[in-house]
């Protein structure tokens, strides 16, 4: 980090480390050669780090060699998808997922299809870290997309993080990767993007030293919340000669409002309550159902007739066969008229909704609206680094930009062009707050020896007596 910038001045100290047999010292020479270079897309460096990353014997030296291509090209992104094309398929597992790392760093918050189709295969590689550094590439990638960004396919994206973060059976690294590829995606709320240079094309020190911290995650997990120092607000604020912006400036963006939209947020599903439903009585059961009837009233009637004394009358046999027979028949016809009173009721009810069935169709087909193919942001408002080509400013309002060509996002400074015909209807920016209340309580002190300490040592170690 100490050759940050320093290009040829750095060379010779970074062929000295080049040529050292320490893998530590090769692994250094790798970061301080991109970041001598960071942004200068000089060739040297390029073939340099090309060079190292296919023939260094170190695992470790050659995934620094790959990620440091893009530093050094992080003003061409485009170029790195198309360097590290070949390098995907490699057999070293390292190379593989430094590979993802950098087209991930190189395209940040851009949502190319080209460089997500590259990454799609690393999703599901054999390697745990492979998949981890894929699903952590994409992210950064898809950073600040919407819904439909890419065919939608940022949603399934999502998904299928939501899915490996909950599956038992995924390995504890890949898990590690989709829960930090959540956060990546809606990080500073969905109003930061990942940048290692300003708007006036100056390479960011504080972005460049964030991304090499955070990279080191790989040998001490603390280093993970070092990429908050790489991260830009993408906003823009309008802002008079006294520091406050007006609540009438407005930019108007020639898109769709669903294109740059805020992704929906993620909701719990409730479990609905589950509702008893009475059982219907179909036809062919009401059948089988006096079927069984009918058997069972003619094998009542045989044993009544088997027990009867031979000297009892006919005149009961008769009657006892006519009231069978009455019974048989009065269950016969009422299972004949509950078939007509369904067969009815089913008619009825498609006479119901074919009446029914214009009026409630022409209620639930409402035309949807067309969506609007341009829209008006307010001040101040986000606006995505792929939405500025999109946005102009409006010259017919009061506030008009002092320079009028000018970019439409970070502050832009306003003139009044009406100062004396109206009141001018405007805000002041608030600044945080430094109470003491605000902050969180002081820890106890505590007493606490490293693990090299002679108190650690004697309080940890028994002693051993000495003959």
């Amino acid at each position: 980090m100490i050759q940050y910038g320093q290009e040829e001045q750095a060379d010779p100290l970074i062929e000295e480390l080049r040529a050292d047999r320490d893998p530590i010292l090769r692994y250094g020479a790798s970061y301080a050669l991109a970041l001598a270079y960071c942004g200068t897309g000089s060739n040297k460096a390029i073939r340099i780090l090309l060079h190292t990353a296919v023939s260094d014997v170190s695992d470790d030296v050659r995934m620094a060699a790959v990620i440091g291509l893009a530093f050094v090209l992080y003003k061409t992104p485009r170029r790195v998808p198309q360097l590290v094309k070949l390098l995907l398929e490699s057999f070293n597992p390292h190379v593989r997922y430094a590979s993802c790392m950098a087209v991930g760093i190189a395209m940040a918050g851009s949502g190319d299809s080209e460089s997500i189709a590259l990454l799609e295969p690393m999703l599901d590689d054999m390697t745990d870290f492979v998949r981890q550094g894929a699903y952590m590439a994409t992210s950064l990638i898809y950073m600040q997309q919407s819904d439909i960004c890419n065919h939608k396919k940022i949603k399934t994206f999502r998904d299928k993080l939501s899915i490996v973060i909950g599956d038992k059976h995924q390995s504890t690294l890949t898990k590690m990767g989709a829960t930090i590829s959540t956060g990546i995606l809606d990080m500073g709320g969905r109003n930061c993007s990942l940048r290692m240079g300003s708007q006036n094309g100056f390479t960011k020190i504080s972005s460049v030293a964030g991304i090499v911290l955070w990279l080191q995650h790989w040998h001490w997990y603390p280093m993970m919340h070092m990429i908050s120092m790489a991260l830009t607000p993408t906003f823009t604020i309008g802002l008079n000669k006294d520091f406050k912006y007006p609540k009438s400036f407005e930019i108007q963006c020639n898109s769709k409002p669903s294109t740059f939209a805020y992704p929906k947020r993620l909701e719990e599903k409730k479990e609905k309550e589950k509702k008893r439903v009475e059982t219907v009585t179909l036809s062919t059961t009401a059948k089988n159902k006096a079927r069984l009837a009918r058997k069972r009233a003619h094998k009542d009637a045989e044993e009544g007739q088997n027990a009867m004394d031979l000297d009892q009358p006919t005149d009961s046999k008769i009657s006892s066969d006519i009231t069978t027979d009455d019974k048989d028949k009065t269950i016969v016809e009422e299972v004949k008229d509950e078939e007509e009173e369904e067969d009815l009721m089913e008619v009825d009810e498609k006479n119901d909704s074919a009446a029914s069935s214009p009026s409630d169709e022409k209620q639930k087909k409402k035309k949807k609206e067309p969506e609007p193919t341009y829209f008006r942001i307010t001040n101040p408002s986000r606006i995505t680094d792929n939405q500025t080509e999109f946005c102009h400013f409006d010259l017919q309002q009061r506030y008009i930009p002092v320079r009028p060509q000018g970019n439409s996002s970070g502050v832009v400074m306003l003139r009044d062009t009406t100062p004396d015909k109206e009141e001018e209807d405007v805000l002041a920016v608030k600044t945080p707050s430094l109470d003491a209340e605000d902050e969180a309580e002081i820890p106890e002190p505590f007493e606490w020896a490293p693990p090299g300490h002679p108190e650690h040592v004697a309080t940890a170690i028994p002693t051993v007596p000495t003959e």
